[in-house]
């Protein structure tokens, strides 16, 4: 595993993954601006875009070479998604598979759970969706009422509620479920997560449209849709601790938004760039390159901080606020420059970016973090003493 993203090793490693970026990435992903392709057909390509990272031996790049992936680190892994931003590369359909249920699979599943699981998540064979957010919950993932409850043969279970915002959920063949299976136990111990079946008649999948024009959103619900004793993920009422928000693998998802982000911000500088060219807007263009790069080195410093197991949480907060803010700049200038042969590539990147301040948690809720966290500043109404009032009042 590599430690610094400046040694020859990693070095050598980076020109590998360019040489096979530019012979592998799709003609028709490169050219999609001008020939805006449609969301069936952009689909099928981010599909067999995972099939070709499978095949070449570059999915699963930080999993364990157990469960069949290359058991390399942090930098490999920064390596590889900047190089495929600079190659424009799609990103493939299955990420919630490798950096969520695969992960949590690897440490809590059964040994069965992982020969049934692992291998077509790995090769992008099963696509996965993330059953966490309700209607009436909102960001309160304690507070969910969709239940999974044992039925009379007490083996399985019958799941009932709905889930909303769920991404990919129309496409989907298993669910990361996380659904109240106690009635009487409190909050935070009666949920359980499921490799739910979305492949069954009771379950409901409604797209929402978005105001992109897109419908990858969906509202699920579920009428008595089977989950069975072999899909409960670790022990019942013990779920919380499997949501993402705890436990080892948080490393990855958090790391892994990072990497995209930085592909998102790369593509979208790199267009407004071509866009602005000598126009009275070019300056404005070159000073978010220059923000990018700030961006590029505060991800650096997250990912050597993981690769050599220090604490990393602080950097991965700025990095969300610093993306979500500046991605709306940077479509906002790149509507004012009126680009005759991109308008409506900047039209679809402006209302995209609109939720980003809010998804993922909101800028408040990370100017929060940072405060608490990485400045250590006070929380609201908190006494902080003074040592030097405090040895005095002691009789030091």
């Amino acid at each position: 595993m590599l430690l610094t993203l400046n040694s020859p090793e990693a070095e050598s490693y980076r020109r590998q993954i360019r040489d096979w970026l530019n012979k592998s990435v799709p003609e028709p992903w490169l050219n999609r601006s001008q020939e805006m392709l449609s969301s069936d057909e952009e689909l099928d390509l981010k599909r067999n875009w995972g099939y070709s990272l499978y095949e070449a031996g570059y999915a699963g790049l930080t999993w364990p070479t157990v469960f069949g992936g290359q058991g390399l680190g942090p930098i490999e892994e920064f390596i590889f998604y900047e190089e495929s931003a600079k190659a424009g590369a799609p990103e493939s359909l299955d990420t919630l598979g490798k950096y969520l249920a695969g992960p949590a699979i690897m440490q809590y599943g059964t040994d069965g759970q992982k020969v049934r699981f692992l291998p077509p998540i790995l090769a992008g064979r099963e696509i996965w969706c993330e059953g966490y957010s309700e209607p009436d919950g909102g960001s309160d993932l304690a507070s969910a009422s969709t239940t999974a409850l044992r039925g009379r043969d007490e083996d399985d279970y019958l799941v009932n509620g709905r889930k909303i915002w769920t991404s990919w959920g129309h496409i989907a063949d298993r669910c990361y479920l996380l659904a109240k299976t106690s009635r009487e136990l409190p909050h935070h111990h009666n949920l359980s997560v499921f490799l739910f079946n979305m492949r069954q008649p009771n379950v409901e999948v409604r797209r929402i449209r978005q105001i992109t024009g897109d419908a990858t959103f969906n509202e699920v619900t579920f009428e008595n849709a089977l989950a069975t004793r072999d899909e409960l993920l670790g022990v019942e009422n013990g779920g919380w601790s499997l949501v993402g928000l705890t436990g080892p693998y948080r490393r990855i998802r958090f790391a892994l938004n990072g990497l995209r982000q930085y592909g998102q911000l790369y593509a979208l500088i790199e267009q407004l760039s071509n866009c602005t060219r000598e126009s009275h807007l070019e300056s404005i263009a070159n000073s978010f390159q220059d923000r990018l790069e700030t961006f590029r080195w505060h991800l650096m410093r997250l990912v050597e901080l993981q690769a050599n197991d220090r604490e990393w949480y602080g950097p991965a907060a700025i990095l969300r606020l610093t993306f979500s803010e500046l991605a709306q700049e940077v479509t906002e200038v790149g509507l004012t420059a009126q680009c005759t042969e991109h308008d409506d590539y900047w039209r679809d990147r402006f209302l995209h970016c609109r939720s980003e301040t809010i998804a993922g948690g909101t800028s408040e809720i990370q100017r929060n973090v940072i405060a608490t966290s990485v400045l250590k500043m006070p929380r609201f109404g908190q006494v902080v003493r003074s040592p030097t009032l405090d040895s005095k009042s002691s009789g030091e």
